[in-house]
């Protein structure tokens, strides 16, 4: 949707029986970590969303059942942004994660619009220079909930206010995916979901299949990019059948590798096991929605941008893999070792469920925001 057409909009008053949510986030990912607050609010309220990035923006429009309208967000000048505030006439704005633009803060706070930054963790360098820019654009903010301890300090200097710790309003989203998702045996083979992975992940499962393969066990391999190059790759590393080729990979016997995309959560609904990509890379991918079907996780060693990861290793759940003995030491000794795996995939969506409730409280608090007492 264009500026333009936002005009087309009809006004909202703060007290009307249908008051406004406009939600920005900066991509996709940051867009799904609130849906369970939007999906808290709709109906009762209407809802919008802006995005800063193209992908996100097609994430919205696939959204229409909960947005009224999805854009992109313009450029931070007052002129764009007092006609785009105008134009949406918004009732409290809420800001994923960290995305928070000065310019349409201050246009928001002087026409007394409430604003709301979930999930926030702190600016990464708080040079000198820009310390005081940070206090003014943060303080204009009506509430912050911080992810932790540190990111709540520091939040609270920045803005003069209290600052509350919240759990990350990403499991509740984890949580209300996965439960949608229909688990199901696929076959009588023991299936291990190897989701996300990159070329270092590929090569440490090449070796564990030439040291031998557990038998009883179906991979399904999804790589990160299903290029043709990569798929083809796997498949010299063992006999596989393209997804594409299949029915259905319910109830098939064959190591499956995945060439296309948009499958993978649905996947871990299906499997046993699950190893994450991306621990041989800059960072391992999430490792939280696996958790949540109740599975055993395992992941390459780079965890220490990983919340999750770290906390699932901590409990067990999650076992790091470094070489690829050790990829078949955990599928020997946790992944066919029923009991085992039962007990530690239990323990990792309990870990998700004790995170969960967060968008139940910012729901609330963004109701609590209307002050209909002069109406």
């Amino acid at each position: 949707m264009r500026l333009a057409e936002l005009h087309q909009f009809p006004a909202v008053s703060p007290c009307a029986s249908k008051p406004r949510l406009w939600i920005h986030a900066a991509s996709m990912g940051e867009f799904e970590q609130v849906i369970t607050i939007a999906e808290l609010l709709h109906p009762e309220w209407s809802i919008v969303a802006s995005f800063t990035s193209p992908s996100g923006l097609a994430h919205g429009r696939r959204m229409s059942h909960l947005l009224d309208a999805s854009f992109l967000l313009p450029l931070d000048s007052l002129r764009s942004m007092r006609r785009l505030v105008d134009a949406v006439s918004p009732t409290v704005v809420l800001y994923s994660r960290y995305d928070v633009w000065p310019v349409m803060l201050s246009v928001l706070s002087q026409q007394g619009v409430k604003s709301i930054l979930v999930n926030a963790t702190a600016p990464s360098r708080l040079y000198a220079p820009l310390q005081g820019f940070y206090q003014w654009m943060y303080s204009s903010l009506s509430k912050v909930y911080a992810v932790d301890d540190v990111s709540a300090s520091t939040l609270r200097w920045l803005t003069s206010k209290p600052v509350d710790v919240l759990n990350d309003t990403r499991y509740d989203r984890i949580l209300d995916v996965t439960t949608r998702v229909e688990s199901q045996e696929s076959s009588s083979l023991t299936t291990v979901v190897f989701g996300s992975v990159w070329e270092q992940d590929i090569e440490i499962l090449r070796g564990a299949i030439e040291d031998g393969l557990p038998v009883g066990l179906r991979l399904v391999i999804v790589p990160h990019e299903p290029s043709p190059t990569i798929v083809q790759r796997i498949g010299t590393v063992l006999p596989v059948r393209r997804s594409s080729e299949l029915d259905s990979i319910v109830g098939s016997s064959d190591h499956i590798v995945v060439d296309t995309v948009g499958q993978l959560l649905r996947l871990y609904g299906l499997s046993h096991a699950a190893y994450v990509g991306g621990g041989f890379g800059f960072n391992v991918h999430s490792v939280a929605e696996p958790a949540a079907f109740a599975i055993p996780v395992a992941c390459g060693p780079n965890v220490d941008r990983s919340v999750d990861a770290k906390a699932l290793r901590a409990t067990g759940g999650l076992e790091v893999i470094s070489t690829s003995n050790d990829l078949r030491t955990w599928l020997s000794d946790v992944v066919l070792n029923a009991e085992r795996r039962t007990t530690l995939g239990a323990a990792n969506r309990q870990w998700i469920i004790d995170r969960a409730g967060s968008s139940q409280v910012v729901a609330e608090q963004i109701r609590g925001l209307i002050d209909c007492s002069g109406s």
